[in-house]
């Protein structure tokens, strides 16, 4: 098992864009843009440092199974009351995206492994992203 802790405020991965063009020799290339490149960069960097030191350069071969959460510090403005859980953005779906992205080549070969995934964004006391990574039990029994 694979347990890292990442400090720092959680960012999303961004949307891409694809625009197509024709290139000199008159074929058709793709143009693809991310939204949030620049400010992605150095939380995807501080990401995959963190996995690279608990997973201490070992690739993960096979199924697994991912917990992630995610904490982000409540504005004073926001009571527990008014908001108890965090349903504003970043979307959930985009932070588990670049935590998954930045883990590929670092912990596993290829985040299409993951065969198992929960996510949960919350209100904590500081900004930080945990997350787990287990081989994937053998069901000898199988489910159906």
């Amino acid at each position: 098992m694979i347990e890292f802790t990442v400090r720092g405020a959680p960012q999303p991965r961004g949307s891409t864009r694809a625009f197509p063009f024709r290139r000199k020799d008159g074929g058709i290339g793709v143009h693809v843009t991310d939204t949030k490149a620049a400010s992605l960069a150095p939380w995807m960097a501080a990401v995959r440092e963190a996995a690279r030191r608990a997973a201490k350069e070992k690739l993960l071969d096979g199924p697994l199974r991912v917990h992630i959460e995610f904490s982000f510090v409540r504005p004073k403005s926001v009571s527990p009351r008014k908001r108890p859980q965090h349903t504003v953005r970043p979307d959930l779906d985009k932070l588990v995206r670049a935590v998954l992205d930045a883990c590929t080549g670092v912990v596993w070969r290829d985040d299409a492994q993951v065969v198992e995934l929960c996510a949960r964004k919350n209100y904590g006391a500081t900004f930080a992203c945990r997350a787990t990574v287990a081989p994937e039990e053998n069901d000898e029994q199988g489910t159906s």
